[in-house]
């Protein structure tokens, strides 16, 4: 008698599991999109060490200097809207990226097969 209200409990629930684990994957996407993009902002300045400047030629180094101020003077918080507004999460497929694929593929196919 109690078997039968706890299997379609379990039923119910792995139903809203399922419905929900899409959504889940994507936002865990963007937020590993956006970590990603933080660690490459903040390891940008890192290549421009006072080592590695004091090795450059003297014309070169006004360049790496105004190139390391700028890059500090970046705002993380700008870059990553930036960053989003710019190469949005997934945007290939949420732009129907693979249905143009298709429609190439097939195009270039229907194409090649018009000389064979």
């Amino acid at each position: 008698m109690r078997l039968p209200q706890v299997r379609a409990r379990f039923e119910k629930v792995l139903e809203e599991v399922t419905l929900y684990t899409p959504h889940h994957m994507e936002e865990m996407k963007s937020i590993f999109d956006q970590e990603e993009e933080v660690k490459r902002i903040s390891n940008d300045p890192q290549w421009m060490s006072p080592t590695m400047r004091g090795r450059l030629h003297l014309h070169v180094k006004a360049v790496c200097n105004e190139l390391h101020n700028t890059l500090m003077a970046i705002n993380e918080q700008d870059k990553l809207c930036w960053w989003k507004n710019t190469h949005r999460t997934g945007m290939p497929t949420s732009n129907g990226w693979d249905a143009r694929d298709v429609q190439l593929r097939n195009s270039t196919y229907g194409f090649l097969s018009m000389y064979t």
